[in-house]
């Protein structure tokens, strides 16, 4: 059987964007994790009824490119945030566990999640959810747990399942969400993942010729202007579909 032991974890930060007003500077609060998974919550000063959560990759953090300039998108709808820092990177017994337990592990992680983020959101008329490659799976599994639903708003930042189900998923659920990948993701080519195009109240960006992090190998230009169409994709998405 797969079994969990809580401990308190240590809170891990979400980096402001330099620069803002001490009015938009974030504060932390603590919850309990499971499996030793470093699971911390940042959040920012209220300012509106909306609230973006956003959900890292196994290793790339919070401090990654297309999480970290969410938070002016955020800040510019006056919107507070909250990010969960999972670090499943850092986890050496994550990492070596079989692709059926982490399956698991993910699948419970993202019920005691799901629990913390309905407490602490409860107010808000307006949450949307971003997730980054393994944050996705978090995502997905919160949808079918019915911590998610067609009040809210999801974005999927390469997500690591398969395209078509997902989508099948969201237009079931009625979610309005948008989905972001590069042709060139490592995760296609090893999956064998059939691309798809936007349906719907699903919308998708295909960053053409984009790896796993919207890089493109030796062009640093090309993959800089892959990172401002993503960015700009999402901050149009959200615009057009805030409350």
């Amino acid at each position: 059987s797969f079994m969990h032991k809580p401990r308190q974890l240590r809170i891990a930060g979400y980096p402001n964007v330099r620069g803002t007003p001490s009015a938009q500077r974030n504060k932390m609060n603590n919850i309990i994790g499971l499996n030793n998974t470093n699971i911390g919550i940042k959040e920012a000063n209220e300012f509106t009824d909306r609230i973006g959560i956003i959900y890292p990759g196994q290793s790339y953090y919070l401090s990654a490119p297309s999480l970290f300039y969410l938070q002016p998108i955020f800040i510019n709808n006056k919107m507070q945030y909250f990010g969960i820092d999972t670090r499943y990177g850092d986890n050496s017994e994550y990492l070596i566990s079989d692709s059926m337990t982490k399956t698991k592990w993910i699948e419970t992680d993202s019920e005691l999640i799901g629990e913390c983020i309905k407490k602490k959101t409860n107010e808000f008329n307006q949450k949307i959810y971003i997730g980054k490659s393994l944050g996705t799976a978090h995502l997905y599994n919160q949808i079918r747990q019915k911590y998610i639903n067609k009040n809210d708003i999801v974005i999927f930042q390469t997500p690591i399942m398969p395209y078509t189900e997902l989508q099948e998923l969201l237009i079931e659920k009625e979610i309005k969400s948008f989905i972001v990948y590069g042709t060139n993701d490592y995760t296609i080519k090893k999956q064998n993942f059939s691309r798809i195009s936007s349906k719907g109240i699903v919308k998708v960006l295909e960053i053409e010729n984009a790896g796993h992090n919207f890089e493109e190998e030796t062009k640093v230009d090309k993959s800089i202007e892959n990172l401002k169409e993503v960015m700009l994709g999402i901050e149009l998405f959200i615009g057009s579909n805030l409350k």
